[in-house]
């Protein structure tokens, strides 16, 4: 759900990785040598986003996984700290209740007993 509403708000590619981080300085030349660094428009632009869509996301969070992730400094290391860390748990909890799904059966159970354990299950 939560992609859902980045990609309405046109900030998905900041989590997803599509949109990458410019630059933060360009180098000013002449004659082939650098003679100062400048920032970085785009990069300042992006990191602004990047840094409200952070705080959108930690914001959103239980206290106790924002604190898995609150030493990340980009929305998009925050995300992918987040998928390690539930992804796996979310697959793992797909295939359970598959299995579960598939192999129970109705047996001698009335029909609302055998609804109940289902929608318990899940």
């Amino acid at each position: 759900m939560a992609l859902a509403i980045l990609k309405g708000q046109k900030v998905d590619g900041f989590v997803l990785g599509t949109k990458p981080k410019p630059a933060e300085f360009l180098k000013s030349t002449e004659g082939g040598e650098t003679i100062e660094l400048l920032s970085n428009p785009e990069f300042e632009e992006w990191n602004t986003v990047d840094q409200v869509l952070l705080d959108c996301l930690l914001g959103s969070m239980t206290p106790s996984i924002a604190c898995d992730v609150m030493d990340y400094k980009n929305s998009r290391d925050v995300w992918t700290a987040l998928e390690k860390l539930y992804g796996a748990f979310s697959k793992a909890r797909v295939n359970q209740l598959r299995s579960a799904m598939q192999n129970t059966k109705k047996g001698k159970m009335k029909i609302t007993n055998y609804l109940a354990y289902m929608k318990q299950t899940s």
